[in-house]
């Protein structure tokens, strides 16, 4: 059989029900062979970095690795698709169709060196004739999914999709079309020790990162906080990793997201159980959290993370399986205390969202927001306004993977491309978190939006400028400096251009029934949030709480 077939009867094999793609030259002869597996969903994006983005996000919602197909003419513009897929420790597969291999070395059009995509991969692979491909591929699924998950790039020309493979050869391996695939635990004796540290802890913490997500742990994060008694915290991008409306929880900490009350708990900890997090200097507030007297227990799927910013009593192995260990060996449970302050933190978060701005506050929009969160309705939030208080101030009262950031980099254009995704994975209504300085990066996915039909409401908080920037400028600074200004535009126009939609809030006072308009049915709809810059109304950062003439909502 042909290889572009043998290619889409393995992604078949191995359970792909979605492949997101953007249609070039070199990719013609796997085009051909999809009209022959209409089983598999082609979903068709407007730029080589969203097609990746739209496979991350189906990743993460899924369960299963992302797969997309790019032109090798375009690979460039997939770097920061990748990249922020290979920080995090996302498994999705990109095929990069290229031009002949007869054709190498002649100045073809089109024809540059690929070999950048092995630093923003896990492996980048190269398929140099027909016969390689179904080991590879076999390869590629492996890789993804076993330890530290990642990105895999392959590499095809187009005369090798179009060569001949032998069918005996086209066979998947199972075990490797979902991920975690082979989980493994650290030696019970370090378990057992790990344990002991945790029940004779006195003021003990866990805080959950995205690993806690990414192994599907977040079951055994509930069962064992609740035997033991621990409080629990997540990190921005581990957010889900344990309900929010939990007595036990104290919500995110950190930089981004961490308020007050999460980041003392954390700090005042003997000891501190890290699960699944890489420590980063967001989640840490610049290593500052735990403190430097805690006992820190580090477990991590990667030998890369364990001790790397602090000395840590280590675990390696999947946190599922080691959270399901402990569990079992624990001898006895504790009781439960109320988290000292916690009660009066709550208190406090109520009266920020009663705090008069001429436009839209923000807490109350998360406030408000919660509210209409179900088991069917999914968060994509990107740098920003949208992300700040949603990590700080939106409750999700049911745990696993309801919301997610792009923090592991932070580049802009991020949450249409992977709300188009997080609705084909699952199917459900997806909140779109969006800003007026990411949307100039990720406009085109409007008309895939559209065009598929996805049931994603896009609220764009407008604030006529980088805000984000501008309160860093001014916390470092004292002034705003050149470059963070955007000019008027007429984002209802915008919508219209791409048949969705349109709707405005201006005022708090607007919040609830344009809510309500906007959740009246499944269509895709794009909604202007009218807010005031982040050196004007201050989202809870640690650093930014002394910025003079700015309202702190922290």
């Amino acid at each position: 059989m042909k290889a572009s077939e043998a290619l889409l009867k393995m992604l078949e094999g191995y359970g792909v029900k979605h492949v997101f793609g953007l249609v070039g030259e070199t990719s013609l002869p796997l085009y051909e062979a999809f009209s022959d597996f209409p089983q598999i969903h082609h979903v068709h994006g407007r730029d080589e970095r969203n097609v990746v983005i739209m496979a991350d996000a189906y990743a993460r919602f899924s369960g299963r690795p992302g797969v997309a197909e790019i032109p090798g003419v375009g690979a460039p513009y997939a770097l920061p698709g990748l990249a922020e897929a290979n920080v995090s420790g996302i498994p999705i597969i990109t095929f990069v169709s290229d031009i002949p291999v007869q054709s190498e070395k002649r100045n073809v059009l089109t024809e540059h060196d690929k070999g950048y995509l092995a630093s923003v991969s896990k492996e980048n692979l190269n398929v140099m004739s027909p016969t390689a491909l179904p080991r590879l591929v076999r390869r590629a699924f492996r890789t993804a999914t076993t330890g530290r998950t990642g990105p895999v790039t392959v590499r095809i020309p187009s005369d090798v999709l179009d060569g001949e493979v032998e069918e005996g050869e086209v066979y998947v391996q199972p075990e490797f079309s979902s991920y975690p695939s082979l989980r493994f635990a650290p030696e019970d004796e370090r378990i057992s020790q790990a344990l002991k540290m945790l029940e004779n802890a006195t003021n003990p913490v866990m805080v959950c990162g995205q690993g806690v997500l990414l192994s599907h742990a977040e079951d055994e994060v509930l069962r064992l906080a609740e035997i033991l008694g621990i409080p629990v915290g997540t990190t921005i991008t581990g957010k889900g990793a344990f309900p929010e409306t939990h007595p036990l929880s104290i919500g995110v900490i950190g930089a981004r997201g961490g308020t007050k009350f999460s980041n003392r708990v954390v700090a005042e900890a003997d000891v501190v159980f890290l699960i699944g997090t890489n420590t980063d200097s967001a989640n840490t507030w610049d290593w500052r959290l735990p403190s430097s007297t805690s006992t820190v227990i580090q477990l991590d799927v990667s030998e890369r993370e364990l001790g790397n910013n602090y000395k840590v009593y280590p675990l390696l192995g999947d946190a599922k399986l080691t959270l399901r260990r402990m569990i079992d060996m624990v001898k006895g449970a504790r009781r439960w205390r109320e988290v000292q302050g916690k009660a009066d933190y709550e208190n406090h978060v109520s009266s920020l969202g009663s705090v008069e701005t001429d436009l839209v506050n923000p807490v109350k929009f998360m406030q408000l927001l919660s509210r209409t969160l179900d088991e069917r309705t999914y968060v994509v939030a990107e740098p920003g306004t949208g992300a700040i208080y949603s990590s700080a101030y939106l409750k999700l009262k049911f745990h696993g993977r309801r919301i997610m950031y792009n923090y592991s980099l932070g580049g802009l254009g991020y949450a249409i491309p992977a709300s188009i995704g997080t609705y084909f994975a699952t199917g459900g209504r997806v909140i779109t978190l969006a800003t007026d300085g990411n949307l100039f990066f990720e406009m085109g996915e409007l008309e895939t939006l559209s065009r598929v039909k996805a049931n994603v409401k896009v609220f764009m908080f407008n604030n006529k400028s980088f805000g984000w920037i501008r309160a860093a400028m001014v916390s470092k600074y004292g002034r705003v400096l050149d470059g963070t200004s955007m000019g008027e535009v007429d984002f209802s126009k915008i919508a219209k251009s791409f048949n969705m939609e349109y709707d405005r809030i201006e005022r708090t006072g607007d919040i609830e029934e344009v809510l309500g308009r906007t959740f009246k049915d499944d269509l895709p709809k794009f909604v202007e949030v009218l807010i005031r810059s982040e050196d004007k109304v201050v989202p809870p950062v640690p650093e930014w709480r002394d910025i003079k003439d700015g309202i702190y909502l922290g």
